[in-house]
């Protein structure tokens, strides 16, 4: 079964939904640790949705085995209080289709969180996979104190039948 390479979105913004702003959100898009989001919650704060969009998926699928997202994130305080309580997927028709629900973040550790795998696919289809199609990632803090991190990056990999070129669709993080 092929498998894609982790693909980097080509566009990360803050969903606008009246919560915490993450800072500097197309900087989680370029797969490194190089640049990072950050955010910085208040007591008892809530996160924008980050939302990814772009990736460049295999042209010629004509099977999808299965959709893996992967974040990786950091928190700053020696007490981390930063859950990352939702990530979910989306249909072609903007309707939930799949989410996973709690992690508390390791204080000052990288880890690595995903979503998916090789024969999950989210409850997405192949002809999801276009640019209404998405998942969203969201972060609470402590409800003692403020608390503050940042995600390094967020990809995605296909797992798939068929192939041949690669061509840019849109894909949001919503």
């Amino acid at each position: 079964m092929p498998t894609s390479d982790w693909l980097d979105p080509g566009t990360v913004v803050n969903a606008d939904d009246g919560n915490t702003d993450w800072s500097n959100p197309s900087n989680a898009g370029d797969g490194t640790n190089a640049t990072e989001a950050g955010i910085s919650l208040p007591k008892n704060g809530v996160s924008e949705y980050l939302e990814c969009s772009n990736f460049t998926w295999p042209t010629g699928m004509t099977a999808l085995n299965g959709i893996e997202f992967r974040q990786v994130h950091y928190a700053d305080d020696p007490l981390s209080g930063i859950f990352q309580n939702t990530f979910n997927s989306f249909d072609s028709g903007g309707n939930h289709a799949n989410q996973a629900i709690g992690e508390e973040w390791t204080a000052q550790t990288e880890e690595t969180f995903t979503f998916g795998g090789p024969t999950d696919t989210l409850g997405l289809t192949l002809g999801d996979l276009d640019s209404s199609a998405g998942c969203r990632s969201r972060v609470y803090g402590s409800i003692t104190q403020p608390r503050s991190g940042k995600i390094y990056y967020i990809q995605a990999r296909v797992y798939y039948e068929g192939g041949g070129d690669d061509i840019t669709v849109n894909f949001i993080n919503t």
